[in-house]
């Protein structure tokens, strides 16, 4: 009873303490200023964004690709014209950085005529930007410098065709720097490629493999059965692979996300088929999926040098489990978000949502472990509807910050709620959720608006929706987020698809930046 009135008034004191003060003129114009930093980018119907991420200074890195020719680029591109494949069309990966109150400051198309998507980006500390494309096979694309290779020299000859590239650009110069393609011997079996740049530069790649892949200072020098996880670690020379390992059992396992830890190991959240995944101080006793191609989410993480698992462990129920997104704060715990249909979800005591309902839906789930592996907070986070999880990060008080999209009109609203039409949501809207860092309270849970794409001529007739969220990125009191609009007209209704957005939204409060005599 001590125990459960001690959490109790923990999750009050967190929560409290982010309470939005009076109503004073300070407080109303500070409101106003961080709010006037909110932005939309809209962009056409024919262009998707595939990755977000944020600077040093604010700018905001959009990546995606785009089947418009005319899409728009400044004079300084690498590229300002869209290469046109053998029939004419436009079809090209795009780079665009704006500002911090939404000016594009930098767009240039990406590649050749044939490039697959932008799988990353990410800016590193001297202003330039990473870049992970799927692949390079363009004769009208730049040609890469020497490759990266497993265990031999870099390749003098460069790179063959159809594989993976890094490439480095920064902004203002109109060439690439530092392209280098991946080449290894079985890499065509490697999908669902995977890649995080690390705090010191160097290059975390993670794939899903059925086939026989050159492994160096592994950890588990070849597969088990099925797919498993491979991966890769380039130093910040970026010269040769200072490891590649399997991580997998005997039945599909794959990466989906991947994260950092402050000392440079890596962090994995993923799914698995497997009851023998390797398991090291699991948070759960064995796997629990029930069924034929039933998957539970894994999360494990790896030794920088590759050596060891600090821990590996299943987390899931009988029914599909997943996960989609992992961050770690700075004290190297980690957070993993995902998706669950399992009625018997595992979660931890005073959880805001202990249990899977209806059944047939699927809920958003979050789970937090410790460095050695054990489990801090795992809770469900949804209502009637279906919910999922794309993103999540932690604030420096420890609570953790989550977006997702639901069709659950009756998903818990907590603290300033922004209007958000229509009142039914049948094919889904962005929301946000910050839980406290036990995992037993919403301090705010709220739908994100989203405007862009709504018709004028239709008047009230129609609202703006978000059918599907494509990116998402975190960054202080701010959360951006990105996905394809659409407009829903009634009676009908009918759905039709309008454009793609960018959205810059506040998620800070006040309170915390006020003094202490303010506050309630």
């Amino acid at each position: 009873m001590r125990r459960a009135l001690w959490t109790l008034a923990a999750c009050a004191a967190v929560c409290l303490a982010f309470r939005s003060p009076g109503a004073t003129l300070d407080a109303g114009s500070q409101q106003q200023r961080r709010e006037h930093r909110q932005f939309e980018w809209p962009l056409s119907l024919q262009s998707a964004v595939r990755h977000l991420a944020v600077g040093r200074n604010g700018d905001i890195v959009v990546t995606g690709d785009t089947w418009d020719a005319a899409f728009p680029t400044t004079p300084d591109a690498v590229q300002t014209a869209c290469s046109r494949a053998a029939f004419g069309y436009c079809f090209s990966p795009f780079l665009s950085v704006l500002s911090p109150t939404g000016d594009v400051q930098y767009s240039t198309f990406i590649g050749g005529d044939s490039e697959r998507p932008i799988v990353q980006a990410k800016p590193d500390a001297d202003g330039d930007i990473v870049l992970l494309l799927g692949r390079w096979e363009s004769g009208n694309m730049p040609h890469p410098r020497p490759s990266l290779v497993l265990g031999e020299p870099p390749s003098p000859t460069g790179c063959s065709r159809d594989r993976p590239l890094l490439a480095r650009l920064r902004p203002g110069d109109h060439v690439y720097h530092d392209q280098r393609c991946l080449e290894w011997p079985g890499l065509e079996f490697v999908t669902q490629l995977r890649g995080v740049v690390g705090h010191d530069g160097s290059v975390w790649l993670a794939g899903r493999t059925s086939g026989p892949v050159p492994t160096v200072n592994a950890w588990q020098p070849a597969g088990a059965g099925g797919d498993d996880v491979f991966i890769v670690h380039y130093g910040a020379a970026r010269s040769d692979a200072a490891l590649a390992t399997y991580v997998g059992g005997s039945d599909q396992d794959w990466p989906m996300d991947l994260a950092v830890a402050p000392d440079g190991d890596l962090v994995v959240a993923g799914g698995t088929m497997s009851a023998d995944f390797p398991a090291v101080r699991p948070a759960q006793d064995g796997f629990s999926g029930a069924g034929f191609g039933v998957a539970d989410a894994c999360l494990f993480r790896l030794d920088v040098s590759g050596r060891w698992l600090e821990y590996s462990t299943w987390l899931g129920g009988s029914g599909q489990d997943g996960a989609t997104a992992v961050s770690t704060d700075r004290v190297g715990n980690a957070f993993v978000v995902g998706v669950t249909a399992s009625t018997d979800f595992p979660v931890t005591a005073g959880a805001v949502r202990t249990r899977n309902t209806p059944a047939g839906t699927w809920d958003a789930f979050l789970a937090g472990v410790d460095p050695t592996g054990r489990l801090r907070l795992s809770t469900l986070i949804g209502a009637s509807g279906q919910d999922d999880a794309d993103a999540v990060s932690v604030w420096d008080d420890g609570s953790v910050l989550i977006v997702g999209e639901t069709t659950s009109i009756d998903l818990p609203q907590v603290g300033p709620v922004p209007p958000v039409q229509p009142a039914r949501l049948p094919y889904g809207f962005p929301f946000f959720v910050r839980v406290d860092s036990l995992g037993c309270a919403f301090c705010r849970s709220t739908p994100i608006p989203v405007h862009t794409g709504h018709l004028a001529d239709l008047d009230d007739q129609g609202a703006a929706l978000s059918r599907t969220l494509e990116a998402v990125a975190f960054d202080g009191d701010y959360v951006y987020v990105a996905g394809r609009t659409a407009v829903w007209t009634w009676p009908g209704p009918d759905i039709r698809d309008t454009g793609h957005y960018v959205k810059k939204w506040y998620v800070g409060e006040e309170s915390s930046r006020e003094p202490p005599a303010n506050r309630r």
